[in-house]
């Protein structure tokens, strides 16, 4: 799950922490916390001007995650995901 944090570091970039590992694998579909993260960065987007300006700072918090965690998501989906990161990082 993604949870921006209040205010910016140093360079006035936003902050957000992605916990890998909060979640129980088997009480959640991977496509409800897909939606879930979309809608975190959609609101923090639109409420946040300096994000689409100079971009944020992303920390990954991987305590917790296991094997279950990782085989979690679906191939198709990572998949599509890794084609629209590659794509979208070249713009």
């Amino acid at each position: 799950m993604q949870l921006p944090l209040p205010g910016y570091d140093v360079h006035g970039r936003k902050v957000v922490i992605i916990r890998s590992g909060c979640f129980n694998p088997r009480d959640h579909r991977p496509e409800d916390l897909e939606k879930a993260n979309f809608m975190v960065m959609e609101c923090l987007g639109k409420q946040e001007e300096r994000v689409s300006i100079g971009g944020l700072v992303i920390v990954i918090d991987m305590e917790g995650a296991t094997m279950a965690h990782i085989m979690h998501k679906p191939l198709p989906m990572l998949k599509k995901q890794m084609k629209y990161i590659q794509v979208n990082s070249l713009n």
